[in-house]
């Protein structure tokens, strides 16, 4: 399965979304990656949180976080997942997603630092949300 290119997985599978077949990519390298002997516990706990950063989490809370609800319900029909979000073109995000201001372009490529600044630790995530939402974070993020 990891070896099936773009076409053989349209032709053979049947799955028409490039997205989709983007997910199911990502999804099996992960599986491999994770029954590999040799994987860092650090690389482990990344795809663990990359589980907890499914589709539902992407449009309910993720882009809703960043003022994006727009594009929840494209986002949900291609099942964009945390994990599929680095892999994201401009293309995929004008033509697939509809998502055609770059200045909503630019949000979602900020709040994409922001994930991997934090390493995808949902945990932390929160942890600062609900400081920011109760005033008392003291903490200042630099985006790069």
């Amino acid at each position: 399965m990891a070896a099936l290119s773009d076409s053989d997985i349209q032709r053979e599978i049947g799955i028409h979304n490039p997205l989709h077949r983007l997910k199911l990519r990502l999804a099996v390298q992960e599986i491999i990656s994770m029954t590999s002997s040799d994987v860092p516990a650090s690389k482990a706990a990344l795809n663990l949180a990359y589980g907890e950063m499914g589709t539902e989490w992407v449009c309910s809370e993720w882009l809703v976080s960043l003022g994006l609800n727009q594009y929840q319900k494209t986002f949900r029909h291609c099942l964009v997942d945390a994990r599929m979000l680095e892999h994201l073109s401009k293309k995929d995000l004008r033509g697939l997603l509809k998502m055609v201001d770059s200045s909503h372009r630019n949000s979602l490529r900020y709040g994409m630092h922001l994930l991997k600044h934090f390493d995808y630790d949902l945990m932390e995530i929160k942890r600062l949300q609900e400081e920011s939402k109760e005033g008392t974070s003291s903490r200042n993020i630099k985006i790069r």
